[in-house]
Parts: structure tokens; sequence; C-alpha cells
């Protein structure tokens, strides 16, 4: 018998939130194609389907905390989602570690702090960047300082789709940086990644294939979403 009989195919090893997660993507993808081509509006579909793409991609990353039940860890992801949503919130409020940036009505929900649009989705999708990251280089000496280069790479090939053809957000003034980002941009994403990124490792989740699939799968999705966008109508 051949050594290799036993062997998985791949989508067969991936978990079930993995899956609905990947199969959403490529569902997000073919309505941004098909919205892009036809000329006609997503409508409402285009912010459901970006809330459950952050939900499923959020509960994938953590999901042994979810599958265990571990009051702790939620507690300490939960204080990880406070710490995202306070760096964010100072950045808006003071120009400070980002940049001097707002949010736009486009990633709805939104909701208003202190008088400026703040996403619902915010704090979920930047833990699950950030998380991810970490958890890749969960096997290495320095998880931490590797997850939040990672991250903030990341955020590299997001911005010029993000404040660009999303509208997510908007730069009051435009840098030198992918979409118009200031060059403190890439500081702030990296002293906030590791922060948050430490607090993650407290938490002892880990779910590194996991994290990988998710992460590759969402620089991807947003490298296709670019490119999309760039098909003349």
């Amino acid at each position: 018998m051949s050594e290799h009989a036993d062997t998985k195919d791949p989508l067969e090893q991936l978990t079930g939130p993995c899956r609905i997660y990947f199969g959403l993507i490529c569902f997000s993808l073919a309505g941004s194609l098909f919205s892009k081509l036809s000329g006609m509006s997503p409508g409402p579909v285009a912010p459901i389907a970006s809330a459950l793409t952050i939900g499923l991609g959020f509960a994938t990353v953590f999901e042994p905390m979810f599958k265990d039940r571990n009051l702790r860890q939620v507690g300490v992801i939960g204080f990880a989602l406070v710490c995202s949503a306070a760096a964010e919130l100072t950045g808006l409020m003071t120009g400070l570690p980002f940049g001097r940036y707002e949010y736009t009505e486009n990633w709805a929900p939104t909701v208003i702090v202190a008088g400026k649009l703040f996403p619902v989705l915010l704090a979920p999708a930047w833990l699950l960047i950030v998380g991810a990251s970490t958890q890749v280089f969960s096997k290495s000496k320095a998880p931490v300082l590797l997850g939040a280069l990672l991250a903030t790479a990341v955020d590299f090939v997001m911005e010029p789709v993000m404040a660009g053809p999303l509208g997510y957000w908007h730069w009051k003034e435009r840098g030198p940086l992918p979409g118009g980002a200031a060059l403190l941009n890439p500081v702030g994403w990296f002293l906030t990644a590791a922060i948050v990124g430490y607090v993650v490792t407290l938490s002892g989740v880990e779910n590194r294939r996991s994290a990988g699939i998710v992460l590759c799968t969402h620089v991807g999705f947003t490298f296709c979403i670019g490119l999309i966008a760039l098909i003349p109508r």
C-alpha cells in the first residue's frame, strides 16, 4: 500500500467554521464581481456579507476558545477587543498613533462615539488580523514582535482597497504611503498590534493552522477586491 494512501484532501482537514469562512469569501468575491460588471448595487447584501465574514473569521481564529467555553480565555480576548477599540478611538480623537483619519458610513453598521463615526465591526476586525498574525508565529521565540510585523504588512495591502474603492475610511491629510496613509500609520499599527498581540498570547488560545488560513484568505480577498475595482464598467 502506498505510504500516501491515508493522506487526506487539504480541504477535508479544514474545520467547520474555516470551511464556511472560505465559502463566504468566495461568495463575496463573486458578488463583488457581478455588481461591478452589471452595475447593480449590492444593497444590504454587502454589509451583511462583511459582518458575516468578519464574524466567521474571528470565530475561526479563536475557535478553541469557543469550543472549550473557557471563561478565562473569553475574558482575556474580551480585554484585547477593548484594547483594539481604545487604540482606534484614541486615533480618531487625537491623530495618534496612526495619523489623522475618519471612518465613513460605508463600513456599516456604525455608531457615534465622541462625535466620531465608529464601525461596530472595527474591533473584531482588528483582533482577527492581529490574533491570526500572532498565532501564525506561536511556535517562534518572538510571536508578539513577528506577529506585529506581519499585521503591519497586512495593513499595507488593505489600505489602498479599504480607503480606496470600498471607502471605509479616508485620511484627512493624505500621506505618501499606499492608500494615502500617513507615515505614522505603520508605527501605530506595529505598536498597537504588539500590545494586542501580547494580550492574545496571555489567553493561551492556539489555533495556528486555521489562523494562517484565515489570514492568507483575508489578504487574498482584499487583493482581489482591489483588482475588481480596476475593471472598467
